[in-house]
């Protein structure tokens, strides 16, 4: 998610970058319930951390505010009074968990048990925008069957 300010909430894709949040993931997995489940290997990783921060010091030193969000365990399975699932995925992906429009932050409902809580990271900083003037939206969650297991 880029957005120019709490205050503007937004930025036209042609307006001058100012400011991005970043998820500095340390643990993430291949969604548990598909067959191909593993960890994402700890190389991988490292290497794409070590690209991120080297082009957020590019960011930097342009001028540009780096929001970083909190970390958060992917590994433990978690539920709801209607299911259970053996872990999460990851929390990078923050343009399919938040929509901005104006100086409104909308959370979107994911396709996957796994990523119920992929916002959770997000958290403080939201709740800083929501000081700032943001109005945070949650949307509605899919039922039980709509969810991929």
């Amino acid at each position: 998610m880029i957005v120019g300010s709490p205050e503007q909430a937004f930025a036209a894709f042609w307006d001058p970058l100012d400011k991005l949040v970043y998820s500095k993931e340390k643990i993430a997995e291949i969604e548990r319930h598909l067959k191909l489940y593993q960890p994402y290997p700890q190389e991988y990783i490292k290497a794409a951390r070590a690209a991120m921060e080297r082009f957020i010091r590019i960011l930097e030193a342009e001028g540009v505010i780096v929001r970083r969000v909190e970390s958060f365990d992917h590994t433990k399975s978690f539920s709801t009074p209607d299911w259970q699932t053996p872990g999460g995925f990851c929390a990078a992906n923050l343009r399919d968990s938040f929509m901005v429009v104006g100086n409104r932050i909308i959370e979107a409902p994911m396709c996957s048990r796994s990523r119920f809580f992929e916002a959770r990271a997000y958290r403080k900083l939201l709740n800083k925008y929501a000081k700032a003037g943001a109005q945070l939206i949650s949307a509605g969650q899919p039922n039980n069957n709509l969810l991929i297991p």
